[in-house]
């Protein structure tokens, strides 16, 4: 592990304790980290309730009578053409506007086209929807990977990104059993359940709008309010000079340029998207999968919860123990081909009559995959130096990535149901 304050890379004039940095970054912790956690929390439950949505009650009748076959895994890919297209125009403004209002500004607009999905009549309203949820949204993980690079060191990055990047599964944990108590005001003011899931969901996005416009810190050299003159001091003199710094141009053309001709742009996101495909299928349809099994109805959301949590866990645990022994190949590997066994066990299990258990055992197998994410998204950023390269990166990669994100809701046609899904084990 580095020594404190004994790195060539930090300002001679600056030295500390471990006690005191291991103070500050708690501190850190406590005042960065709940911002980030629910705002990716909450923006993944409002990108993800459509799937729940489509088991609640009068879903297909009253939103949807005109989706017929696989229009919905369409309805739920079409969200990802926009998100793509604007991630990296989002990253690249996020300094210039502040992470304090540019975060604000997208939970808001995103809270906006969620909670318009309620009064949705037909195919057509839904896909418009979704697609405007995608231009909300568009930047956020990118962006809050980008911002705790300005406040956390090389090898702190990986537990962070977890901790973002795990509210994933996480909110796929709550988001069934939020739907299934929603589930309880069917009918309530003369609305079915499916609406009131669009409703509720989006109100947590404009009280955090809120919350983040007001007390979110945007740098460390703009954080004398809340850190004592030694903390500041030693906040902004421990980061190396690899960091993304505030004292960068908002965006430099010549690197931008120098930073756009490197070939890993394309060969990293573009391995990274094949390694997180069949995980972002399966946290779309894993409610649909466990129907499947034989969860009906609100079980099949309630069944969702123990894999997710599962993943979440997992999740931290792999990134912290990346940072903490500073090695980063193996902790994207090793989960990888964990999860890789569960997608190819998944429809050879339903294909040979196993066990209900046997087969919900798998999911927790596969979802054990999700654990590479923090792996891939550390080590890129960690390749990189300063704000403009750094922006447009991470920006980048998920753009990239999510393409899988736009292909994986067509490993699980409606052909392959009610329990095979042979086209998402084994691509997966």
């Amino acid at each position: 592990m580095d020594s404190a304050g004994e790195q060539s890379d930090e300002p001679a004039a600056t030295s500390w304790s471990r006690d005191e940095e291991a103070a500050l970054v708690r501190k850190l912790d406590l005042r960065l980290m709940p911002f980030a956690m629910l705002m990716f929390f909450v923006s993944y439950l409002d990108r993800g309730n459509i799937s729940n949505a489509r088991t609640a009650n009068g879903f297909g009748a009253t939103a949807t009578p005109d989706m017929t076959g696989d229009d919905f895994q369409f309805t739920v890919s079409i969200f990802y053409v926009t998100y793509i297209i604007f991630e990296v125009p989002s990253n690249m403004v996020l300094k210039y506007f502040t992470p304090r209002v540019w975060f604000a500004r997208i939970m808001f607009t995103w809270g906006i086209a969620s909670a318009c999905q309620a009064a949705c009549q037909n195919k057509t309203g839904i896909i418009i929807c979704r697609l405007l949820v995608g231009i909300a949204e568009a930047g956020l993980l990118p962006g809050l990977l980008f911002w705790i690079g300005f406040w956390y060191r090389k090898y702190e990055i990986a537990t962070r990104t977890a901790l973002i990047h795990g509210m994933l599964a996480f909110a796929s944990a709550w988001a069934g059993l939020i739907a299934t108590g929603i589930g309880q005001m069917n009918g309530a003011g003369g609305l079915p359940t499916w609406r009131w899931i669009f409703i509720l969901e989006s109100i947590p996005s404009f009280l955090l709008s809120a919350a983040t416009l007001i007390w979110l810190p945007n740098f460390p050299h703009t954080s004398q309010n809340w850190l004592t003159p030694r903390e500041f001091q030693i906040a902004i003199a421990r980061l190396p000079p690899s960091a993304p710094s505030h004292l960068q141009k908002h965006f430099d053309l010549e690197i931008f340029r120098e930073t756009i001709k490197d070939p890993m742009n394309l060969l990293y996101p573009v391995f990274m998207a094949i390694g997180v495909i069949p995980q972002l299928a399966l946290n779309y349809f894993m409610p649909t999968v466990l129907t499947g099994m034989g969860y009906k109805g609100a079980m099949s959301n309630l069944m969702s919860a123990p894999p997710n949590l599962y993943a979440f866990i997992i999740e931290i645990a792999n990134a912290y123990h990346s940072d903490y022994t500073q090695e980063r190949l193996f902790h994207i590997v090793i989960p990888a081909t964990v999860g890789m066994v569960g997608y190819v066990l998944l429809p050879i299990s339903g294909i040979n009559g196993w066990s209900q258990g046997m087969r919900y055992f798998l999911l927790f197998v596969a979802n054990s995959g999700i654990a590479s994410a923090p792996g891939w998204y550390a080590w890129r950023q960690n390749m990189t130096v300063g704000s403009t390269a750094v922006a447009f990166v991470m920006g980048w990669t998920n753009s990239v990535v999510n393409i899988a994100g736009a292909v994986s809701p067509f490993l699980f046609p409606s052909a392959d149901a009610p329990v095979f899904y042979r086209t998402g084990g084994f691509v997966g």
